[in-house]
């Protein structure tokens, strides 16, 4: 069936239809696939005749033999229609080709007119273009005429010798126009003429011509200005920002040349010609930078502050503020950070743009770098920032000190935290982002050590200062209330400064240890693994000086503590407790209840001394104080309670006491302070047990447990109702 099928498609119209290559070869892949396909068959048919059966589909072909010679026969007809086709496929190829060949030749005949055509309309159109002094225009159409000009021999039929002249005499004439305007606008230093009439010259076949004008003029325009601005500068003494100025007048003529003229650049003389023009403003832009920054150095005030400074640092005593005005310094070193600022900002502008322009390119950027007389300018600028800039910090804050010295924490009552706290985290706070500001990681890192430096030594050594005030100067007051039946110690208020400023010095450090990370990870966008690394360690020792102050201020606490410890004994009224028993029976208890003989009171004396100090404490410090107080306590009640005996019901009592307590700091507290409270808490269970062999499940294996085996054994001994032998019996885990 499908033999036939193809034998009569293609003896069908499908056949002489076939005006392609391709179609043709197709249908004769297809036939040749199926012509395959029925040899196979057949051959297969032919190697299994033994294995057929009379109940064969195939058994009518085998008795019919003269179907099989048909079937060859038409296998015949096949392949002398294949020839026939491969005959018809190739004379449509030729005749293809043919017609290929007749239409190329059409179009160079349809070029060469064109050509000729325009070249004929180009010297109206250009003679046009000159008279209306749109000299683009001329230059495209005379651009035109010298490329196709070439092909004179091709249009000498259509175009004269003497339009030809006319044409060669209009350029020549351009080509002076030219070069008469640009010299004209070199003269008059007009950069829009003379990236315009340069930019005439490569379509006129004066490339090198035009690009070395152009390159030579950008170069000395630059250095003209800045030689201008330099000189209109000198005839202003008074100007005090007089290389901050020529620094951004330099930037910004350099920026508007770029951006301006770098479409207009590349379209006529390619993209690597404006790189190399780049490149050589960039290295203009280097030395005039150096120049700047040089003379900055130099600058006859800039010296005198800079030896003034030197002078006073180096001085045994540096007290006397007033030799250097710390103002006028301050300000100049703005105006400093403001150059190292831009300096960076310029260098990475530069370095975006020219990566921009090689990546366009397709050529490598390595060879962008900074000079190395710029490096070393630049680098002297930031060693004369970070002096400086170290020494203004430094004066500031002594001046804030010495101003905290003629009035000492506590003298003025309606404070509770220092001013010169304020004063010193300011000025820190202001070193560290100026020197960010930069955007000079050296100046950064050099600035922020600097700092952590003063917390260290200058700071911490205040705090302390203010501590030795605070023990000499200050004594807890005993009081007594309305009643005169309880009494309680104050804080003075030199202690609630002394202790504010401290928390308040760790809490602030904290702050700018934060924002100065904030404002690096902002500011320093690319920086080099090593500087990064720099960077990182020195925002971090910013940070880990915070834990100085806290350790102060732990240590501040448990010295007034200690310091007051008879007057937080009369507090805490221990003489009371000496006397109170606890081996009592219920009749006891219950008076004990309807009467509290110990603990009430003292939550009530407690609460009176914390109040005012509640109030004028930071929260975090006044957090610290109550924590120190009840260790202080905690430890007191213990010593005093393992001294006394117990009946079952005094350990109830003593449970009832340690929770008043308890209850009573909980809710005076922010955080959690339970755990204070384990050992006295652990003590009172044990105390309220019914025999000594419960204490193994309380106790259970020792893990976590806030007392040792030993510890339970004398607590139990003190329970009159407990035998020494039950007590030594008990075998208890560590």
């Amino acid at each position: 069936t499908l033999f036939w099928y193809y034998l009569e498609r293609m003896e069908s119209e499908e056949l002489k239809d076939c005006h392609t290559i391709e179609h043709i070869q197709r249908l004769l892949h297809e036939t040749e696939e199926q012509e395959k396909n029925l040899h196979i068959e057949l051959k297969n048919m032919t190697n299994n005749f033994s294995d057929w059966t009379s109940d064969s589909p195939f058994q009518a072909l085998l008795e019919n033999t003269s179907l099989v010679n048909q079937i060859e026969r038409d296998l015949t007809n096949v392949d002398r229609s294949i020839q026939h086709a491969s005959t018809l496929a190739g004379t449509i190829t030729q005749n293809i080709r043919d017609i290929d060949i007749c239409q190329r030749r059409v179009d160079e005949c349809l070029m060469i007119v064109e050509d000729a055509m325009s070249m004929k309309s180009s010297l109206k159109t250009v003679n046009e273009a000159l008279e209306n002094g749109d000299l683009e225009n001329a230059t495209t159409h005379i651009k035109n005429f010298i490329q196709k000009s070439s092909k004179t021999d091709q249009t000498s039929g259509i175009i004269n010798e003497d339009e030809l002249k006319k044409l060669d005499k209009a350029k020549h004439d351009l080509v002076q126009l030219a070069r008469q305007k640009l010299a004209g606008a070199l003269s008059a230093e007009d950069v829009n003429g003379v990236v315009r009439y340069a930019c005439l010259h490569p379509p006129l076949g004066l490339f090198d011509e035009g690009s070395r004008t152009l390159k030579q003029f950008l170069l000395d325009y630059v250095q003209k200005k800045i030689e201008r601005s330099l000189k209109d500068f000198n005839h202003r003494p008074k100007s005090k920002q007089i290389h901050l100025s020529l620094l951004e007048e330099l930037f910004d003529i350099m920026s508007k040349l770029i951006e301006s003229y770098e479409s207009k650049v590349t379209e006529s003389f390619g993209l690597e010609m404006w790189i190399g023009i780049v490149l050589s403003l960039k290295s203009q832009c280097d030395n005039q930078l150096k120049n700047i920054l040089t003379k900055h150095q130099q600058d006859k005030m800039i010296l005198e502050k800079v030896k003034e400074t030197e002078q006073i640092t180096a001085s045994p005593n540096n007290s006397n503020l007033s030799i250097i005005p710390i103002k006028d310094i301050d300000l100049l070193v703005d105006s400093f950070a403001i150059i190292l600022k831009n300096c960076a900002i310029f260098e990475t502008y530069m370095l975006t743009k020219y990566e921009e322009l090689s990546e366009k390119a397709g050529i490598s950027s390595q060879e962008f770098i900074i000079g190395a007389e710029l490096t070393k300018s630049l680098k002297n600028s930031c060693e004369s920032f970070i002096s400086l800039e170290i020494f203004v910090m430094k004066q500031n804050i002594a001046k804030a000190v010495l101003q905290d010295k003629e009035k000492p924490p506590g003298e003025v009552k309606d404070i509770v935290v220092s001013t010169v706290i304020d004063d010193i985290f300011f000025c820190l706070r202001k070193s560290s982002l100026r020197s960010i500001s930069t955007i000079q990681s050296i100046v950064a890192v050099k600035v922020l050590d600097s700092i952590r430096s003063v917390l260290l030594k200058d700071v911490l050594e205040l705090l302390k200062n203010h501590v030795s005030h605070a023990v000499a100067s200050t004594r807890l007051v005993i009081v007594a209330n309305e009643s005169d039946e309880t009494s309680s110690f104050l804080l003075s208020h030199s202690w609630v400064v002394v202790i504010n400023n401290i928390q308040v010095s760790h809490e602030f450090t904290k702050k700018l240890a934060t924002t100065v990370k904030e404002a690096s990870k902002q500011t320093f966008v690319k920086l080099v693994a090593s500087q990064q690394k720099e960077l990182t360690i020195a925002v971090d020792n910013i940070e880990a000086a915070s834990k100085h102050f806290n350790q102060l201020l732990n240590q501040s606490i448990r010295r007034l503590l200690q310091i007051k410890s008879d007057q937080l004994a009369f507090v805490f009224q221990f003489d009371q407790l000496k006397d109170l028993s606890y081996e009592i029976n219920e009749d006891i208890f219950s008076e004990y209840n309807a009467h509290d003989p110990f603990a009430v009171a003292l939550c009530n004396r407690l609460q009176m001394c914390l109040t005012n100090s509640k109030e004028d404490l930071v929260a975090e410090a006044f957090d610290i104080l109550t924590r120190l107080l009840v260790k202080n306590l905690t430890e007191s009640l213990e010593k005093e309670y393992l001294n006394k005996k117990f009946t079952q019901l005094g350990g109830l009592q003593f449970d009832k006491d340690i929770r008043t307590i308890t209850h009573f700091f909980v809710e005076l507290c922010v955080g959690s302070i339970r755990d204070s409270f384990a050992r006295l808490r652990l003590m009172a269970t044990l105390l309220t047990i019914d025999n000594p062999n419960e204490a193994k499940d309380i106790y259970g294996n020792g893990e976590d447990q806030p007392l040792k085996p030993q510890e339970v054994l004398q607590i139990l001994s003190r329970r009159v109702d407990f035998s020494s032998n039950q007590i030594s019996s008990l075998k208890l885990s560590e």
